[in-house]
């Protein structure tokens, strides 16, 4: 299942993660992997 999520202009991947998954220990490493190039932005 796809899950989308809006971000704001600042926003940085590990409080991204917090507000989504609760955590950020181990979860944005799999989101980086999963996501190739999204650390360019």
């Amino acid at each position: 299942m796809t899950t989308y999520y809006w971000t704001k202009e600042g926003e940085m991947i590990d409080l991204i993660c917090w507000r989504h998954y609760g955590a950020t220990i181990g979860i944005v490493e799999v989101v980086l992997e999963a996501n190739p190039g999204l650390a360019k932005y």
